[in-house]
């Protein structure tokens, strides 16, 4: 009916959920606290895709990096660790049930704050021999893990924020933007990737792979097989799929 003198809300996140069963009950009570943190990540999804933008002739295009939609997932899981069943009521009259799901705030920001402390030294250990190494392909898996590593640090510290506003002490964005950047330079002077397309319309394949991989920031080269560091192959062919009641499909 109101605040709780038990879970106040400088010391607890809480979440209601009611339904007909016990079990609904508590899965709509940890959703209830997951739509918070769901809501902020998707705030800042959206700022991630504009630091994560390319600029190709004049033209700048949002760029959703692949390790987006697994950070915002694997953030959301971790978090909601803390939070547990606190209470559970069931309404005489509607015979509806209750229940209240609650975060320990303190706990939860210690939490986030150990992995974000964490994640820095991870991050600090692949970069720095990253840019002293001469292999072309370790440098590059360093950096695009680098990037996934920054992502996750800044979901957990968006978290923090929602777990304990008072929470300091993340890097600006500039530095994920810095290091994205670092990679797709090095990628498009040191890896030659090459593709080779076999079969029906390859002229037509071979451009949308390209565009894929160009999206990622993996630049396609025009040098042949023998010089690239790496090698797509393929063959495509199309074949029809029938019969279908909505129409032709191959």
């Amino acid at each position: 009916d109101g605040k709780s003198a038990r879970f106040p809300d400088a010391n607890y996140l809480t979440g209601v959920g009611r339904a007909d069963t016990p079990e609904a009950t508590e899965d709509r009570a940890y959703a209830a606290i997951s739509r918070v943190f769901s809501a902020q990540i998707s705030q800042r999804t959206r700022e991630w895709e504009q630091y994560l933008q390319t600029d190709e002739e004049g033209k700048t295009a949002a760029q959703r990096d692949i390790s987006i939609d697994q950070v915002t997932q694997v953030s959301t899981e971790k978090v909601l660790e803390h939070v547990v069943v606190a209470e559970r009521f069931q309404d005489k009259n509607s015979k509806g049930h209750y229940a209240l799901a609650a975060m320990d705030r303190r706990q939860a920001s210690a939490t986030l704050r150990e992995r974000i402390a964490g994640l820095d030294r991870e991050i600090d250990e692949l970069l720095a021999p990253a840019r002293r190494t001469d292999d072309t392909l370790s440098r590059a898996r360093a950096l695009h893990l680098a990037v996934r590593l920054l992502l996750l640090r800044d979901a957990y510290h968006t978290d923090l924020q929602i777990v304990d506003p008072s929470g300091r002490g993340s890097d600006p964005l500039t530095r994920l933007k810095t290091v994205r950047l670092e990679l797709r330079r090095y990628l498009e002077q040191h890896v030659r990737i090459v593709l080779e397309v076999a079969g029906d319309d390859t002229d037509a394949i071979r451009d949308a792979l390209t565009e894929g991989l160009n999206q990622y920031g993996l630049p396609v080269s025009g040098a042949d097989a023998p010089h690239a560091d790496i090698v797509i192959r393929g063959s495509v062919s199309f074949e029809p799929v029938g019969p279908m009641p909505q129409g032709p499909f191959v």
